[in-house]
């Protein structure tokens, strides 16, 4: 299964210790799922992450450089060609390319704009929580 995850989960992911964002972290650990990235996907997680202010709040900041590594070397990186489609937020639209121009099971984002939309090119855009209970039923 091919899955993007927006920077605004990523985030989550290191900065909550919740159920949800256990189970993500736990399935990306025992590749459940492979993490699909692009070159400004991947651009934004590192300008993103390590922003002094997040570092500050998360509970281990030592686990980013680590997880960055594993993306890299585990996770599939795909291209997103410009043009990009219109997005809501323009900052988005290279995901909506990804999607458009690979054949992608899930984009997970948080952003409520593109939520609304609920698939683009064929992909479901889930929130983290409906993600989560994707892989839990997918477990049985």
């Amino acid at each position: 299964m091919d899955v993007i995850l927006d920077t605004n989960i990523i985030v989550s992911l290191f900065l909550t210790n919740n159920p949800t964002t256990t189970l993500i972290k736990q399935a990306l650990l025992d590749e459940s799922f492979q993490l699909v990235t692009s070159e400004p996907l991947l651009a934004e997680y590192q300008e993103v992450l390590f922003r002094p202010e997040l570092e500050r709040l998360m509970p281990n900041p030592l686990e980013v450089p680590i997880f960055l590594r594993k993306v890299l070397r585990a996770g599939r990186l795909v291209m997103a060609v410009e043009p990009y489609p219109k997005a809501p937020d323009p900052g988005d639209a290279f995901l909506l390319a990804m999607l458009r121009d690979n054949e992608i099971d899930y984009l997970v984002i948080g952003d409520k704009a593109l939520l609304a939309l609920e698939k683009y090119a064929g992909t479901p855009i889930l929130s983290m929580r409906k993600f989560a209970d994707s892989l839990t039923t997918q477990e049985r």
